[in-house]
């Protein structure tokens, strides 16, 4: 059982549902609850507390999201590491020897002594050869989205997103679809976004038809 505890409103929510939504009406309130976020909220699994920075993934701005990061790479090579089997074991012992036996020799011809690490694993040939998880086209935002928000679930174990102002870019076709495939996923994410109607007024209003309104 999943469960969103907000203390300024005292509010307990069960995370039930794929996506839930947490809309704030005043900008002060919105922007003083993100900066004193490990204060205002509360996560539980099980009814034990967790740590929203290290077991959950955040969204800070979901305009701008990084799929192959260097954290994310180094765990991906760790993973893929222990699922490696006794076939691909044997490959990477032969390239291991083709590789020291390839320095030996250029040692010898460059009359160079040459030192270097006697081990040899599957991480370095992925870091060698640059290996990356396939990034998405950022024109199709809701698979770039989906293929990030499952990625790292499933590489870091999270099963809760928190994320500012996500589902305000996604139709209300595109949000059923990122429900569907989350609860497939066992994922919730819960969205907290600021809708103001008391802002200034708009210099600018573009529809959906790029009409200047």
């Amino acid at each position: 059982m999943k469960k969103l505890f907000i203390k300024p409103v005292n509010e307990l929510i069960y995370l039930n549902n794929s996506v839930i939504r947490i809309r704030f009406s005043d900008s002060v309130v919105y922007r003083n609850f993100i900066i004193n976020l490990d204060d205002n909220i509360i996560l539980s699994i099980d009814d034990s507390p967790i740590n929203y920075q290290t077991k959950t993934l955040v969204i800070l701005n979901p305009l701008n999201i990084e799929l192959n990061d260097k954290k994310t790479l180094s765990l991906l090579y760790k993973k893929l590491s222990y699922r490696v089997s006794e076939t691909i074991q044997k490959k990477i012992i032969n390239i291991e020897k083709e590789i020291f036996d390839l320095i030996e020799t250029l040692s010898i011809e460059s009359s160079c002594a040459l030192e270097y690490t006697d081990s040899f694993d599957l991480t370095k040939i992925l870091q060698m050869n640059q290996v990356t998880l396939q990034e998405v086209k950022k024109d199709c935002y809701l698979e770039c989205i989906l293929t990030y928000i499952k990625i790292n679930c499933e590489l870091y174990n999270y099963s809760i997103v928190l994320s500012f102002g996500l589902t305000l870019l996604l139709t209300k076709e595109e949000l059923t679809v990122l429900e569907n495939e989350l609860a497939i996923n066992q994922i919730c994410i819960v969205d907290f976004y600021l809708n103001n109607s008391n802002q200034a007024i708009d210099y600018l209003l573009i529809d959906n038809d790029w009409n200047k309104l």
